[in-house]
């Protein structure tokens, strides 16, 4: 990988039989030419995961991270999960289309917001459709994780928001832009997580 290289990273689980797969978009913003996607992968397991398994239910289990170079060269990279992957929130959870949801905000008009989806979310959790009391602050350590921009050993990855259609057309090569911030939006639903609907 080298600057300007952009990867897709997915994260991949499963919760009450339901795959659950979310996706970050990564640009490598410093390094040399040799930079590899197991490093950004490791930083992502060690600074990002621990926030998400904090705030979804035990019955949420992450079982890989996924690595692509979508832009400026074709490497992969599997990493599979097996300590630190499984939610730490007790007690019964939610349907699995019931997520938390944060915006990724764009830096000026030229791209739309992001968005992430995380889950599973506990009954706990949630009063009458809100985040319970408290809540918004633990999530506020979410967003600053998905907001940071992962570094180490001189290479960085900046996070991005991905364009891979416009106008119902394939970008190639796909374009991202800057993120500004990202915030916690609250407790929303992701058709595509409904029991039957994989």
């Amino acid at each position: 990988m080298a600057v300007n290289d952009v990867i897709e990273l997915l994260l991949v689980g499963n919760g009450l039989g339901v795959p659950l797969i979310s996706n970050f978009t990564y640009e490598q913003t410093a390094g040399s030419p040799d930079a590899l996607l197991s490093g950004l992968v490791t930083l992502f397991v060690n600074n990002v995961l621990p926030e998400i398994v904090n705030v979804v239910n035990h019955n949420t289990t992450f079982t890989e991270v996924q690595a692509k170079t979508i832009r400026g060269g074709d490497s992969v990279y599997v990493l599979g999960l097996s300590t630190d992957n499984v939610g730490l929130v007790s007690g019964d959870c939610m349907p699995p289309e019931v997520c938390w949801t944060f915006r990724y905000f764009r830096a000026s008009a030229a791209s739309r917001n992001g968005a992430k989806r995380i889950g599973l979310v506990s009954e706990a959790d949630v009063t009458n459709g809100e985040p319970a009391s408290g809540e918004a602050a633990v999530m506020g350590d979410v967003a600053a994780a998905f907001q940071a921009i992962l570094s180490g050993s001189g290479y960085e990855w900046t996070p991005r928001i991905l364009r891979k259609r416009l106008n119902g057309e394939p970008v190639d090569p796909v374009v991202v832009f800057p993120v500004s911030s990202v915030g916690f939006v609250g407790v929303t639903t992701q058709n595509s997580r409904k029991f039957n609907k994989h």
